[in-house]
């Protein structure tokens, strides 16, 4: 049982570590592209001057660099919140470009995104691996313990008593205060035992007659 318990918790925890972070890389690549296509819309309606603050809030949401450029490629804004540690972190990036008209000009998107979070959530998941590890231990140490109580102990005395039943030790009797199958079993063989106590006294009281016939 703890063995059983032991290998489902690492498998769990496994199908966690393998899933978790493709799904949390999905969610932030369908965010950034979603916020976007958004942020090109709103562009196109009230221009960079006025987006200033939804461009940082963009960035800031997403991890991202954004840069806006006019018809000739010159740099008109540019947005990037990213830091040294963030750089040097092993992460996927998501790059969008899309292009917006504002006053009869025409303009350059151009954003890139960090998966910094979806790497970071895998080495967070990495660095509990010895805190889910006793978790699991203790877990199963428990779980198994009080299974070997609830089941495993009550079949230990049934089988005591069929033992002793065999060697025509009727005085025994199974505890059938359970209401499940091992209760049902217990009943039985008390049931069995009453029968053959039975039959046992009415051999010695035939055998008791037969020798005072024959006496």
């Amino acid at each position: 049982m703890f063995l059983l318990l032991t290998v489902c918790c690492i498998l769990i925890y496994g199908m966690v570590m393998v899933f978790l972070p493709k799904n949390y890389h999905l969610e932030l690549q369908n965010q950034f592209t979603t916020d976007f296509y958004k942020m090109a819309e709103s562009l196109e309606k009230n221009g960079w001057e006025d987006m200033s603050q939804d461009i940082l809030a963009f960035s800031m949401r997403n991890n991202a660099f954004v840069r806006i450029e006019d018809e000739a490629g010159n740099e008109i804004l540019a947005v990037n919140i990213s830091n040294d540690e963030k750089k040097n972190h092993d992460a996927k990036t998501l790059s969008s470009s899309g292009s917006f008209t504002y006053k009869e000009k025409n303009y350059r998107l151009l954003a890139t995104a960090s998966l910094i979070a979806a790497a970071q959530s895998y080495d967070i998941l990495v660095k509990l691996i010895p805190f889910i590890t006793g978790m699991i231990l203790l877990i199963s140490v428990i779980a198994a313990l009080v299974c070997s109580r609830y089941f495993s102990k009550p079949l230990i005395d049934i089988c005591g008593v069929a033992k002793r039943m065999t060697r025509l030790d009727m005085t025994w009797k199974c505890d059938e205060s359970r209401s499940d199958e091992i209760g049902q079993l217990a009943g039985s063989l008390n049931e069995m035992s009453a029968q053959l106590s039975e039959a046992l006294e009415s051999l010695q009281s035939a055998n008791v007659n037969l020798g005072a016939l024959y006496s």
